[in-house]
């Protein structure tokens, strides 16, 4: 009688187009919401509470919110595999292994892979940037600009920069885990894989594409554990880059507002944008690089800095800065997938509160 009333009270909380959906299901593969603990698998927030139903699968047993599984290509159409173990999710007979397919790497190889990796396969080609001095900002005159955009000459030191951003296979190895909205087939037909991080725990991706959705706290995260494997004794080789480098990488030797030129008419090359992105990301490499042989990518990514103010006047120069020594939000550059031209431009500022996760934001590292 217990899980009877359990199953009616849950019918008359939901809206009618799920309701009629239970009907085709296993019912007591739905629990109340109070009985959340823990994170839902999908979108890695806590599933108490939630206001909205939960969904537990027969196969695993892993509780996930219900919204997270309806993005997942197929469920509408009761077809659905769990994104864990791989298998059916509604309580029908599953094989006693998972169909695999040449895109999914099982447990046994995804550790074969990881005892293989190197800095290269793992993060690509680092370009070497010798002693420099670049103007940066805006000048007063440039189409677009923003305040705060003061130009000042920057003098930078030796340093090694990452071509293309990090991406959600190289997230997936050195973190076990996928916290990116676009992850599933459907978002990237052409690179998608699932990977069995643990025995029964597989992990979607769309392989070259940028991580996203990570905060500043994450990548620092994910730098100290690629410093412990791949750092120098006594160092710590990886970081963000700071503001300035980011700005000098991104212009890769250019002047103008663009990295196309004054104007946006030939951005596209270049990068994704709300232009032509369709409004989701796409592999790193996939645009044209500058001349550095540097890729802008289709998040934005996270700066080493605290977002601060820049010199007030023209003629001062200032050699390696690093930001304020305290502040609310970490900087940000390079445009994303659902920014406009005007927010591309080499010398435009954006930041973000280091904690939260923008479906936006990634990173790429440097090394010094």
């Amino acid at each position: 009688m217990q899980s009877i009333f359990l199953f009616l009270s849950i019918i008359l909380t939901m809206p009618s187009a799920f309701a009629a959906e239970l009907e085709f299901h296993d019912i007591s593969a739905f629990l109340s919401v109070s009985a959340a603990q823990e994170d839902c698998p999908i979108c890695l927030e806590n599933l108490k509470p939630v206001g909205a139903p939960l969904f537990t699968t027969a196969c695993c047993g892993k509780q996930f919110h219900f919204d997270c599984l309806s993005r997942i290509n197929g469920f509408q159409n009761r077809s659905a595999i769990c994104p864990l173990c791989r298998q059916g999710i509604f309580g029908r007979a599953a094989p006693k292994e998972p169909v695999r397919s040449p895109l999914q790497m099982s447990h046994s190889e995804f550790l074969e892979a990881l005892s293989n990796i190197t800095v290269e396969s793992l993060l690509g080609t680092f370009v070497q940037v010798r002693d420099v001095s670049f103007l940066m900002g805006s000048p007063a005159n440039e189409s677009g600009r923003y305040d705060g955009e003061t130009q000042h000459r920057v003098i930078l030191s030796p340093f090694e920069v990452a071509e293309a951003a990090v991406t959600q296979r190289a997230y997936v190895f050195v973190m076990g885990m996928n916290p990116s909205r676009f992850k599933e087939s459907t978002d990237c037909p052409e690179n998608w894989m699932s990977f069995e991080t643990s025995p029964g725990r597989w992990v979607n991706a769309c392989a070259d594409h940028p991580v996203e959705k990570v905060s500043w706290n994450d990548a620092q995260e994910f730098i100290q554990r690629l410093n412990q494997v791949f750092g120098a004794t006594g160092g710590s080789p990886f970081r963000l880059p700071t503001e300035a480098q980011q700005e000098y990488a991104f212009r890769g030797g250019t002047s103008t507002a663009f990295i196309s030129g004054e104007t946006d008419r030939e951005l596209e090359e270049y990068l994704w944008y709300d232009r032509n992105s369709g409004q989701k990301t796409h592999p790193v490499k996939s645009r044209r690089a500058n001349a550095f042989g540097i890729y802008r990518s289709s998040v934005w990514e996270w700066g080493n800095d605290w977002h601060g103010v820049y010199p007030r006047s023209h003629s001062t120069s200032v050699t390696d800065p690093v930001g304020p020594a305290s502040g609310l939000r970490r900087v940000a550059r390079g445009g994303s997938w659902h920014s406009e031209a005007r927010n591309c431009r080499s010398a435009f500022r954006s930041s973000g509160i280091p904690g939260y996760r923008y479906e936006f934001v990634g990173f790429r590292l440097v090394r010094q």
